[in-house]
């Protein structure tokens, strides 16, 4: 878990590095960048449902804030650490300064996993992680948003300890709330669907249309789902989404040559993302090991889980299946070295 944690890490370091000899920084300038601002590390004590106390370890990081309020997402995942956290901080700030909005860098996480967790469990570690982090969150200094495993309950939970500790409302703090809290619209589908458009103009330079691809689509929680059904939507045909099974403790491939409908998957897909593979099978479709989302007959191929996943051997099932396209759904998933021969559409949160 650390040296998955440490590589992710070692990936963003070396990229910052890269930019920084040829931007020409000074040294001080490389040391304040390439190093996180402010770091909270802490323990979150957690009565179980049970009545057994429990200790989770969780972050609070900020890369910098230079630019304006630092924003991130907030993670629970039991291979969370320190270092992947330090490395999504140090991605949220490029990605706000390439883009020129007045946001800086943040990020933070929990280990744990939501799968074994009812929703009072759940409740407790998000207001546990909001007291721990408290000093440090506002709408001015360090604002955590959603990403993977942590949503609009999770969010809202998460204002409303940080309003109570403030005695003040405090929307701004917290993105993906949710609309009755003061939420975004479009918020939950924003990294799906800007995901999709991205690759509609990565297509058109190859004279491609949407309409006439298939994809393979790796995960299924909140960026994958929203990509899947603008995806049938314009046209595509995907004919494999996979998920992760937390009672088999293994990823599954679910295939439909004809095409997945998400409006199907939607009843037996569980808040995390994970498809039930009994059902889905009674629905008609293939239930396979969860790489074999890598080897079907597709022109796009869309990772949308965690970083890290297409590796040397994965790259070669890539080029040996002849996809025309990578799509990037989750920031760090692949490097230019790994698929050396492949067309990147975009890289989304």
């Amino acid at each position: 878990m650390a040296v998955a944690g440490a590589s992710v890490l070692r990936q963003a370091q070396l990229r910052f590095e890269a930019a920084a000899r040829r931007l020409e920084l000074s040294e001080a300038e490389r040391e304040l960048l390439g190093s996180p601002r402010l770091e909270l590390h802490f323990r979150i004590p957690v009565r179980l449902d049970d009545g057994r106390p429990r200790i989770f370890s969780g972050f609070c990081i900020l890369h910098s804030d230079a630019l304006g309020p630092a924003k991130g997402g907030l993670r629970f995942h039991p291979q969370e650490s320190a270092d992947r956290v330090r490395a999504l901080a140090m991605g949220m700030t490029w990605q706000s300064a390439a883009l020129g909005l007045p946001l800086g860098g943040c990020a933070g996480g929990v280990i744990c996993d939501p799968h074994g967790l009812g929703a009072h469990e759940t409740e407790a570690l998000a207001r546990g992680w909001t007291r721990q982090a408290g000093a440090a969150l506002g709408a001015r200094r360090l604002v955590p948003g959603p990403d993977v495993m942590v949503g609009e309950r999770e969010l809202m939970w998460l204002l409303d300890e940080l309003e109570t500790l403030g005695g003040a409302r405090a929307p701004g703090a917290v993105a993906g709330k949710g609309l009755v809290l003061g939420g975004s619209r479009g918020c939950p589908q924003a990294a799906g669907y800007g995901l999709v458009y991205l690759l509609r103009e990565a297509l058109r330079e190859r004279d491609l249309r949407l309409d006439a691809v298939r994809v393979s689509v790796q995960g299924y929680g909140t960026v994958a789902r929203h990509a899947v059904q603008l995806l049938t939507q314009l046209g595509a045909t995907v004919t494999c989404v996979s998920s992760w099974d937390a009672a088999a403790g293994a990823a599954r491939a679910f295939v439909k040559p004809a095409g997945v409908d998400p409006r199907e998957l939607e009843p037996i897909t569980d808040r995390h993302g994970s498809i039930d593979a009994a059902r889905a099978e009674a629905l008609g479709y293939t239930v396979l090991p969860g790489d074999a989302w890598l080897e079907q007959e597709v022109e796009i191929l869309l990772p949308a889980a965690l970083e890290q996943d297409i590796r040397d051997a994965y790259a070669k099932l890539c080029s040996d299946a002849g996809a025309a396209d990578v799509s990037v759904a989750v920031r760090s998933s692949a490097t230019a070295e790994d698929l050396p021969d492949a067309s990147f559409a975009g890289q989304q949160e």
